[in-house]
Formats: C-alpha cells, structure tokens, sequence
C-alpha cells in the first residue's frame, strides 16, 4: 500500500470486484453484531437531555455534530439501525468531562486493572469507561453495537463493525472540527460519499477517510512526542487492507 494509491480517486470499475468483496464482509460482520433495535423517538430525546445536562456547551454541540453526521452517514450504509446510531453518538462522549482520578476509581471498583496503555491518556480513558458509565447510568441503551462504538471511538480498532466505525469517523470529521486535517477529511469524504453510489463505493470512500483520519492522528501524536496506542496502529493496517 502507497500513498498514491491513497490518494487516487475512486475508480468504480477497477475497485468493482475489491468493492464486492468487502461488501460482503461487510453485510457478515454487521450479522454477527445484534439484531436491530428501534429506540422509540421521546427515549432518545429524553436521553439528549441528560446528556445535555453532564456535558458543557462546547462538548454537547460536538455530540450534536457527532449524531447529525453518523446519521448522515448511517442513513446509506446502515439504515435499519439509525436510532441506535443516534443514541451512540450521543453517549460516545459522556465520559469526557469526568476527572481522570474519578475516572480511575471507577476503572478499579468496575473493572479492576486497566492496560497502562489506556491509563497513560485520559483522551482514551474516557472511551474505556464509557461502556462502563453507560451501563451504570443508562442501561435502557446498552445494547452491544452502543458499548463497542464508544469503547472504539477514540483509538480505533481492527476489524471495527461499520456501526463501530460511523461513530468513529463522525467523532472526527462533524462539521464542528475545524482542524485543517479534519476539514481536508471531511470534504474529502463528503465529495466521494453520495446516495448515487453503490453501498460498497460508499463503504470504500469510509473506510478512506478512517484510514486518513487514523494517519492524521498518528502524525500529530507523533510531532507532540506522545505515545500511540496499539489498536491505532492494528486500525490502520486493518483499513489499509481494505482500501
């Protein structure tokens, strides 16, 4: 895999076959996840609510953008499952705001020992612990496709369901982000993502801006000197392989 060939735009011939393949992995890891389940709308709305009321301004107007994109998103690839989508993006941050020593305490009385790898940053200590708050605070959604999206949000992961990766990828390129990077990736996939195509070239143009994003990432961990998380280098070898 090359960065040319990262960059080069999507070609629905040559990509057809490669696009079948991963469709059909695709519709097989989505099988294997849960069944649908359709949250009624006043459960979802009450929810926002009390998201609204542990979160600051700025990080519930992130969560409003992370929910309007992966709907955006999810409505192509996954449309059965757009609610839970919603409800996902709404939780994904609820751990954010919460103090690492509390986050801790909590790590130790609800899990026990934690892998020094999510210890040493509180950005990735909040995705762990948020399956965690979830269940305690929430358990009308705690379905298995809501847990595994917001344990994976901020790191990635290999082989990531596409549910897993909407949420994801709307985390890092909702229109709130104004980062060059996230614009660049935003525009990027919004430019290729479109309800013209096939499901797979849509699949391909989000598994392209996982890949970009998770690089990004890297890059920046990497100009600040901090340490890089296993299961984002195991994402992008994963995502290279899909693209």
């Amino acid at each position: 895999f090359s960065d040319k060939n990262k960059n080069a735009p999507l070609n629905k011939g040559r990509f057809c076959c490669c696009f079948q393949k991963n469709l059909q992995r695709e519709r097989k890891k989505q099988k294997d996840i849960s069944p649908v389940i359709m949250f009624k709308r006043e459960d979802i709305d009450e929810l926002r609510k009390n998201v609204r009321s542990r979160l600051s301004e700025r990080r519930f107007l992130h969560t409003l953008g992370v929910a309007k994109t992966a709907l955006e998103i999810g409505k192509l690839l996954i449309p059965e499952k757009t609610r839970e989508l919603e409800c996902a993006a709404l939780l994904h941050d609820i751990a954010k705001e919460i103090p690492t020593e509390e986050l801790l305490s909590l790590a130790k009385a609800s899990i026990g020992s934690l892998d020094v790898e999510d210890i040493s940053s509180p950005a990735v200590l909040h995705s762990v612990l948020g399956p965690v708050i979830i269940s305690r605070d929430f358990p009308s959604f705690t379905t298995p496709n809501i847990l595994s999206s917001v344990k994976n949000h901020t790191t990635g992961n290999a082989d990531m369901s596409i549910f897993d990766e909407i949420i994801f990828i709307s985390d890092y390129i909702e229109a709130g982000r104004q980062y060059a990077s996230c614009v660049k990736t935003r525009n990027d996939f919004f430019a290729t993502f479109s309800h013209l195509n096939s499901k797979a070239y849509n699949l391909r143009a989000l598994h392209i801006a996982s890949f970009t994003s998770l690089k990004n990432t890297v890059e920046a961990l990497n100009k600040r000197g901090e340490k890089i998380h296993s299961k984002t280098l195991l994402a992008i070898d994963y995502f290279s392989s899909l693209i």
